[in-house]
C-alpha cells in the first residue's frame, strides 16, 4: 500500500496551487481567523497583494526543494472549517528568502469537472513547528 501524498502528488499540488493562484481562482476558508492576520504579518497590503506573494512563496517552495518541503500528515488532514469539509490540507514549511524566516503555508485544492483548479486558503505565516494539525 503506499502512503500518500506521494512527492508526485505534493509535485502536481503545488503546480495546481500556481495555475489557480495565476488565474485568480481562490478560495478563502476562513477570511477573519486566518487571512486577515496573515495578510497582516506578510505585510500585504491587499487581497490581491497577499495572492500575488503566495505565488511568491510558491517559488520559493520549488526552488527549496518543491515536495520535500512538506510537513503535513499521511493523509493529509480535511479541512475543518465550514464548507471545506472534505477537502484534503497540504502543508509545506521552507526558509523564505523574501521574509528572512522559515515561513509555514497550508492549503487545499479543489477541481472543477472541468479539472481547473481551485486553491483553496487556509495559513501563511511564520512556520510554529511546535503546533499540532500541520
Amino acid at each position: 500500500m503506499h502512503r500518500r501524498p506521494s512527492h508526485k502528488e505534493l509535485s502536481k499540488k503545488l503546480d495546481q496551487a500556481k495555475e489557480a493562484l495565476t488565474a485568480g481562482r481562490v478560495l478563502i476558508a476562513n477570511e477573519q481567523k486566518h487571512f486577515q492576520p496573515d495578510m497582516q504579518e506578510c505585510r500585504s497590503a491587499t487581497s490581491k497583494a497577499h495572492f500575488h506573494r503566495i505565488l511568491e512563496f510558491l517559488e520559493e517552495i520549488a526552488a527549496d526543494g518543491g515536495a520535500d518541503c512538506y510537513v503535513g500528515r499521511y493523509p493529509p488532514y480535511k479541512c475543518y472549517e465550514k464548507n471545506f469539509e472534505n477537502d484534503e490540507l497540504y502543508a509545506f514549511s521552507w526558509q523564505s528568502p523574501r521574509m528572512k524566516k522559515r515561513m509555514y503555508l497550508k492549503f487545499g485544492i479543489r477541481t472543477t469537472k472541468a479539472e481547473e483548479p481551485w486553491y483553496i486558503y487556509l495559513n501563511c505565516h511564520e512556520d510554529q513547528p511546535e503546533k499540532k494539525n500541520r
